[in-house]
């Protein structure tokens, strides 16, 4: 059979050096087997899938993160009934090699040449997080070769964070893809049940497995998970404060000022002003 071979100038507008897009798959997709001549980067938000390359199957949870290279055969089958959504990136293979070996002196380290299987990184939920907020400004704004090389740093500091996260910082991958799915969009209001529910475990099974791998409750890390969240939208965007406290889970403004002071001995407006400040 025959294997379909992608051109990214397909794709791309004039002046553009990157395509992003995020797609949704159902329980019955079968994707069709293809090859390109771009750099492809895609992480999975939620469900589960199964990526076909180079003759091996590899499954794929909530927070994978899967670098691919020209040339390699791929494509995405469905994995159990679940809705599943994941984001892709296609960048030129000349402007990405150039970065590699300006930052790394090595293509390897990142995307591997190994034509068994694509890279696969798994990520925490802090990296799927910032790489949401990435990839909204890159939809917000031109997809030029300053914005595609931004991308490419941005994303080898996270691979290189997430590799050098401490051992014993993480939970079983069960609880790691819950938190990921969990952090990535409007779950966060939902509160331990709901993080119990998309682990697929009970309330107390979970709140178990996060006093011995955390160190804390269930309900104690979502609070944290939440104020993390805000404290990054407040500091690297200009969205109101009460959407923020919205977007990160927090219903009531006033409980979430309470909580926000609680943890940053500050308010949320002082928060953003200070991390803005300039040194002169």
């Amino acid at each position: 059979m025959s294997t379909r071979r992608l051109h990214l100038d397909d794709y791309l507008a004039r002046d553009q050096n990157l395509h992003v897009a995020r797609y949704e798959c159902w329980s019955r997709v079968q994707g069709t087997m293809h090859c390109h001549d771009f750099y492809e980067v895609f992480w999975l938000e939620r469900g589960r899938l199964t990526h076909m390359i180079n003759g091996t199957a590899q499954p794929l949870d909530a927070g994978d993160l899967i670098l691919v290279a020209p040339e390699d055969r791929h494509t995405l089958r469905a994995r159990g009934q679940e809705r599943a959504s994941y984001v892709n990136v296609a960048l030129p293979a000349k402007l990405v090699e150039d970065v590699l070996q300006r930052s790394l002196g090595d293509i390897g380290i990142i995307w591997g040449q190994q034509r068994s299987s694509g890279t696969i990184q798994r990520l925490g939920p802090p990296e799927i997080d910032r790489l949401a907020e990435i990839i909204e400004m890159l939809a917000g704004s031109g997809r030029d070769q300053l914005m595609a090389e931004w991308f490419i740093l941005s994303l080898l500091v996270l691979i290189r964070k997430n590799r050098h996260r401490p051992a014993g910082d993480a939970g079983p991958e069960w609880l790691e893809t819950a938190l990921a799915e969990f952090t990535s969009g409007h779950e966060l209001a939902l509160g331990p049940a709901r993080l119990a529910e998309l682990a697929g475990r009970s309330p107390r099974h979970v709140n178990r497995s996060i006093r011995r791998f955390y160190g804390t409750t269930a309900t104690k890390l979502v609070n944290r998970l939440r104020l993390e969240r805000a404290a990054r939208l407040l500091q690297m965007t200009n969205r109101p404060i009460q959407e923020i406290a919205r977007q990160s889970g927090f219903n009531n403004l006033g409980h979430f000022y309470r909580r926000f002071w609680a943890k940053f001995n500050t308010s949320p407006r002082q928060y953003r002003l200070n991390r803005r400040a300039v040194s002169m």
